[in-house]
Formats: structure tokens, C-alpha cells, sequence
């Protein structure tokens, strides 16, 4: 199965290497899962990287809160919000569906917008996932 993801994004690559999909415009990300195995291929980074569970878990609570603290503080929709805001509508939605991983800058604006500490949003993000989360085993 691993050669089946090699060979789907060295086509992902050819694509965009031929034209018909332009990285620097649309930031196209790409997933896919087998087994437990997240992987995700930026075609903008040309960078494969692997996820584990406990990130996933991470990145999808992430998500319902600041979705939560959307429609709780601004009362607002995700397009509303991203043009009043200036933020890519696509990754606003990519954040709170639980698929990307923010930057720290994107947080920022996002604190901003929902007129919050950046801190606040992470102290929902812990009562979210609970006490007993650790993002590594050990």
C-alpha cells in the first residue's frame, strides 16, 4: 500500500510540474489515510509528512474550538468572518474541519478576529481535550 501512496503523489507531482495544477495559487493539500497513517502532501512544499493519532486528535479539537468560539464570540460565518478579517476562507474552513495544522500567524489573526487572547483559545483547547491528553506516550 505504501507504493500506491508513492506512486498517487509522484502523479501529484507531475501534475503540477506539467501546469495543470498551480501550488502557488491554490495551496492544494492533499490527504490521505490507510491504517492509522495520516500523510499529508503540501504540492506548495512538495513535502510528505506523517501524523500521528495524537496529533490528528490535536488538530481536530483545535478545530471544534475555534468553531466553537466562532459562533459563540462573533456569531458570524465562516465566510463573514474570513472577508471582514482578510483570512483565506479555505483555511479557516481547513482549520476548523480538523485537516491543517495552523501557523502560528494564522492563530494570531485568528485571535484577533474572534477579539481574544491567543491565549484564551488555547485554554478552551485544553478543556476540550481533557486532563489525561498528552501528545506524546511517554
Amino acid at each position: 500500500m505504501n507504493l500506491l501512496f508513492f506512486l498517487l503523489f509522484s502523479f501529484m507531482v507531475i501534475l503540477t510540474s506539467w501546469g495543470f495544477a498551480n501550488p502557488r495559487k491554490t495551496n492544494q493539500i492533499y490527504h490521505c489515510m490507510y491504517t492509522g497513517l495520516y500523510y499529508e502532501y503540501t504540492l506548495y512544499t512538495g513535502i510528505m509528512q506523517y501524523k500521528s493519532e495524537k496529533t490528528l486528535q490535536l488538530i481536530s479539537k483545535f478545530g471544534e474550538t475555534v468553531k466553537e468560539l466562532r459562533a459563540e464570540k462573533t456569531k458570524k460565518s465562516q465566510t463573514m468572518l474570513a472577508y471582514e478579517y482578510d483570512l483565506d476562507s479555505g483555511n479557516l474552513s481547513r482549520i476548523e474541519g480538523g485537516k491543517i495544522d495552523p501557523k502560528l500567524t494564522m492563530l494570531w489573526r485568528l485571535s484577533e478576529a474572534l477579539s481574544i487572547p491567543l491565549s484564551e483559545i488555547f485554554r478552551e483547547l485544553e478543556k476540550n481535550l481533557g486532563k489525561d491528553f498528552h501528545i506524546t506516550d511517554s
